[in-house]
C-alpha cells in the first residue's frame, strides 16, 4: 500500500508536462517523470520496483521542478518561447523498430574500413576508433579521454532514424556542428574530459542556444535551473546563463566529469546526466551490474534514459562518417569566433552592433544569454562578445556613440486598469520599449511585476487624464477635442498599417504617430487602439465603425448597454471582442475575474455594446 507521502507525490508528478530528472527530458514529452516511474514501479510491483521510500526520495526532484515552474522567471521564459526567443525541442520517437538483417548488413557495409578492428591495439589519438558487436570484453581498458565506439542493435536502430523519418533532424545538427565543435572541443578537453562529448549536446538541443525542453531545461546543454546553479550558472530577469555556449558547455563538461569521478563510465556518467545519479546509483546497487548495458537488461531505466546512450553513440557514428550514410551537400553554419569587450551596465546592445558596424541580429546571437536587449543595470561592467575583428572599431565608436544614452530601470507593479500608454506617459518613456523589454502584449495583467526603462534621475509623473481605452472615457473630462472635431479610437486589426489606417480616414502617418506618441518605426499590433482626430462631419461616416469620442459623460452611458455573450467552441477573448468591435482591453475590464487562457463553451461573458 502506498503511503501518504507516495500518494502525494503521485499526484504532483501527474500534474507535470514533462520529465523531471537533473536535466530535461527533450525528446519524450509523453514519458512519465523519473519520480512518476519510480512511483508507478512501487505501486505495481513490476520486475524492477523500487521500495516506497525510494520512489518518494525521486520524487523530490520533481517536487524541486514543481516549485520552479511556478515562477515569474518561468513565465519569463514561457513569454521568451511566445516571441520566439526560444524553440521546443522537437518530439523524437521512443520506441524503435527491431533492425533487420538486412538493415544490420546495410550499415556494416557503410562502415566497412572506417574503424578500426575489435582486436586492434587503441591509439592514443582520439580518432582511433573501436567498434564493438555487442558489449566490450570485460576489463577492457579504456584511456580516460576517450569515449569508446560501440555499435549494437540499440545503436543501429538510431542510425536508422537517422537516416530515414528523422534526417530532416540530422541535417540541421550537422549544419549547426562546425559552428560549435571547435569552442566545445576546446573547452572539453581543458575540462579534462573526452571532446567526443560534443555528441551529447547534439543530442540534448541540436545544438540550438535557444533550445527549450517541456521541463524548463534550457540552452545548448539543457541545465535546469537547480543543476546549473550547482555549476554556476546564474539564472535572472537579465541573463540566463545556461544559454550561454562557453560558460554552459563549461558546466557541464564538470557535471559530466564529476559524474564519471563517481561512476567509472562515460556511458553510466551520459545516463545519469539524463535521469540523475541517483538513478543510476540505485540501479547498479539493486542489480550488482557495472555497466549501462547490463543496467538495460532490467526493466528499470525509463525510456528516454535507455536510448539516450545509444542515441549519442548513432549521433557520433554519423557526425564522424556522413557521407558514408548519405548526408551531402549540407550548408555549414559559420564557425562561432568573437572577441570580449567590457562596456558599462545598461548597455544597449544595438548601440554596440552600430559601434562594431554589424546587425543587432549578429550581436544577439554572439550574447544568447542576454535576455534583454540591454546588459543588466547593477555591477561595474559586463563582457560582450563582438566578431573576431572588431575589436579596434568598437573602441574608436563606442564611447561617442553611447554618450547620453544609459538607462536605468525602475520596477513597477501593475495596478488594476493601468495600461501600457498611461506607464509610458508616468515615466516619460515608450509603451514600445516596456512591450520590448518585458516581452509582453499590449494587456497587462494587475499584480504584474514589469521593468521600466527611463532615463538616470527620472521620477514618475502622475497618471495621463485621457486613457486610450473606451472604458475608462467615463473617468475622463479633462481632455479637450479640439473645437469642431471629433475624437475616434480605431481598434488595430490583422493586416493593418499605419499607411492603411491613414488612407482609411483621410490623414497623413505624421499625424497619427503624433496624436498617439508612437516612437521611431510604423509597427503597429492588433488590439492596439489608434486616436484619429476628424472633422465633425467627417467624423460621421465612421460612427459604424469606430468608437466617437464625446465630452458628455452621460450621453457615453447612453449609448452603451450591457449583454451577455455564451462562449462558443473555439472563441478566443480576442476573437470576441473584434466580433463585437470593442477592444479586448475592455472586454478584459468588463470580466475581470475571468481566466482568459481556459474559457471554455458555454461560459457566459459580459459586453458592452450601443444600444440599438
Amino acid at each position: 500500500m502506498l503511503n501518504f507521502r507516495t500518494f502525494v507525490c503521485l499526484c504532483l508528478v501527474l500534474n507535470l508536462s514533462a520529465c523531471a530528472g537533473v536535466f530535461g527530458c527533450p525528446d519524450c514529452p509523453c514519458e512519465c517523470p523519473v519520480a512518476g516511474d519510480a512511483v508507478a514501479q512501487a505501486a505495481t510491483g513490476e520486475p524492477g520496483a523500487i521500495t516506497e521510500a525510494e520512489a518518494a526520495d525521486e520524487a523530490d526532484s520533481a517536487e524541486a521542478a514543481a516549485a520552479e515552474v511556478s515562477t515569474e522567471e518561468d513565465q519569463g521564459e514561457i513569454n521568451e518561447a511566445m516571441a520566439g526567443e526560444l524553440e521546443l525541442i522537437p518530439d523524437l520517437p521512443s520506441d524503435l523498430p527491431e533492425v533487420t538483417p538486412e538493415e544490420n548488413e546495410q550499415i556494416l557495409s557503410r562502415l566497412e574500413g572506417f574503424f578500426s578492428q575489435p582486436d586492434a591495439e587503441l591509439g592514443e589519438q582520439i580518432d582511433d576508433l573501436v567498434i564493438y558487436r555487442g558489449i566490450p570484453p570485460e576489463g577492457e581498458k579504456v584511456p580516460d579521454d576517450y569515449i569508446p565506439m560501440l555499435l549494437n542493435s540499440h545503436v543501429e536502430r538510431w542510425i536508422l532514424y537517422f537516416t530515414g523519418k528523422g534526417q530532416k533532424h540530422f541535417n540541421k545538427w550537422l549544419a549547426r556542428l562546425p559552428r560549435w565543435q571547435g569552442m566545445f572541443e576546446r573547452i572539453l578537453e581543458e575540462e579534462g574530459v573526452p571532446r567526443d562529448l560534443v555528441y551529447l549536446a547534439m543530442i540534448e538541443s541540436g545544438f540550438s542556444t535557444r533550445a527549450y525542453s517541456r521541463a524548463r531545461a534550457v540552452g545548448p546543454w539543457q541545465f535546469m535551473r537547480a543543476t546549473g546553479r550547482m555549476y554556476d550558472l546564474h539564472v535572472n530577469w537579465w541573463t540566463d546563463e545556461r544559454r550561454d555556449p562557453v560558460k554552459a558547455t563549461r558546466a557541464a563538461a564538470r557535471h559530466l566529469r564529476d559524474l564519471h569521478d563517481e561512476f567509472g563510465s562515460w556511458y553510466l556518467a551520459a545516463a545519469a546526466y539524463n535521469a540523475g545519479g541517483g538513478k543510476i546509483r540505485r540501479g547498479l546497487a539493486r542489480y550488482n551490474v557495472t555497466t549501462f548495458w547490463e543496467l538495460l537488461n532490467h526493466r528499470y531505466l525509463r525510456s528516454e534514459t535507455r536510448e539516450y546512450v545509444p542515441k549519442m553513440l548513432a549521433a557520433m557514428i554519423l557526425a564522424k562518417a556522413p557521407e558514408r550514410f548519405g548526408f551531402v551537400g549540407i550548408e555549414p553554419e559559420e564557425a562561432y569566433e568573437y572577441e570580449t569587450v567590457e562596456v558599462p551596465p545598461s548597455t544597449d546592445l544595438a548601440i554596440l552592433a552600430k559601434a562594431v558596424d554589424e546587425s543587432y541580429q549578429t550581436i544577439h546571437d554572439l550574447n544568447p544569454h542576454y535576455r534583454r536587449w540591454f546588459t543588466p543595470p547593477e555591477g561595474s561592467h559586463y563582457e560582450v562578445r563582438i566578431p573576431k575583428g572588431k575589436s579596434a572599431l568598437f573602441a574608436e565608436n563606442f564611447e561617442k556613440l553611447n554618450k547620453g544614452k544609459s538607462r536605468t530601470f525602475l520596477t513597477h507593479k501593475v495596478r488594476k486598469g493601468e495600461t501600457l500608454s498611461q506607464l509610458a506617459y508616468m515615466y516619460q518613456t515608450d509603451q514600445w520599449a516596456i512591450k520590448r523589454l518585458n516581452r509582453i502584449g499590449r494587456y497587462l495583467r494587475a499584480g504584474q511585476t514589469i521593468q521600466i526603462p527611463v532615463r538616470p534621475g527620472t521620477k514618475p509623473k502622475k497618471p495621463p487624464a485621457r486613457l486610450a481605452s473606451a472604458s475608462r472615457m467615463l473617468q475622463n473630462t479633462e481632455y479637450k477635442t479640439p473645437k469642431g472635431y471629433a475624437e475616434l479610437l480605431h481598434v488595430v486589426e490583422r493586416g493593418d498599417s499605419l499607411w492603411s489606417v491613414s488612407r482609411r480616414f483621410g490623414v497623413t502617418i505624421s499625424d497619427i504617430k503624433r496624436w498617439n506618441e508612437i516612437p521611431g518605426g510604423n509597427r503597429i499590433m492588433p488590439g492596439d487602439v489608434i486616436t484619429v482626430y476628424l472633422p465633425e462631419d467627417s467624423a460621421e461616416a465612421f460612427k459604424d465603425t469606430t468608437r466617437v469620442r464625446v465630452k458628455d459623460d452621460a450621453a457615453i452611458a447612453a449609448q452603451l448597454t450591457t449583454v451577455k455573450y455564451k462562449v462558443r467552441r473555439g472563441d478566443t477573448g480576442w476573437g470576441i471582442a473584434k466580433k463585437h468591435g470593442v477592444a479586448f482591453q475592455d472586454f478584459q475590464t468588463w470580466n475581470p475575474k475571468v481566466d482568459w487562457r481556459t474559457i471554455k463553451p458555454g461560459q457566459e461573458l459580459q459586453l458592452r455594446v450601443p444600444r440599438k
